[in-house]
């Protein structure tokens, strides 16, 4: 039997982790919506349950100020933010991309609910917090 080649295997990782990455946005849906004074809404719709935290950038933008959105969305659909033309007289150009991560961003601890760790009653465990800051790992006891 023939072993897989460094190459297969890397490309085989990459194909996992950007299907994992992407499986996480097609649980929100980000559409726009052009209103009557020619600003354009920008409104998410979620499919699966639970919080999650939404970053979205544009990569072109005509005849509006800048604007941007990243923060944790948690209701099934809601409006993020509404662009408005700097001039009446031309529409908005626009291209924008998203990504959405499972999860509350700087979530806090609830001090009053009992967590269940699944240790055995007695066993000495170490916790760790792990923190990802512009993709640089941080441990810390």
């Amino acid at each position: 039997m023939k072993t897989p080649s460094i190459f297969s295997q890397v490309t085989a990782v990459f194909l996992l982790l950007s299907l994992a990455g992407q499986s996480q946005n097609d649980l929100v849906d980000v559409t726009t919506v052009i209103n009557n004074d020619q600003s354009v809404s920008f409104i998410y719709k979620k499919k699966g349950f639970g919080n999650f935290y939404l970053t979205l950038t544009f990569m072109y933008l005509e005849n509006s100020f800048p604007a941007s959105f990243n923060g944790n969305i948690g209701s099934s659909q809601g409006n993020l933010f509404t662009l408005r033309p700097t001039s009446s007289i031309r529409s908005i150009g626009y291209s924008f991309n998203y990504s959405a991560f499972r999860g509350k961003f700087n979530s806090r601890i609830d001090s009053g609910f009992v967590y269940l760790l699944p240790v055995s009653k007695g066993e000495t465990v170490f916790l760790l917090k792990h923190v990802i800051i512009n993709d640089h790992r941080f441990s810390r006891q």
